[in-house]
């Protein structure tokens, strides 16, 4: 499903990898500092 959207919606295919990309490393970096933190700790 998510493939035949894509297709249909080419001009929306950069948008949401750009947004999932920052959502994604924005996570990434929580995660990555909660990590730092229980262990430091």
């Amino acid at each position: 499903m998510t493939l035949t959207i894509k297709i249909k919606h080419r001009s929306k295919i950069v948008p949401l990898n750009l947004i999932s990309l920052v959502y994604a490393f924005f996570t990434y970096n929580f995660v990555a500092n909660r990590i730092m933190f229980l262990t430091n700790d």
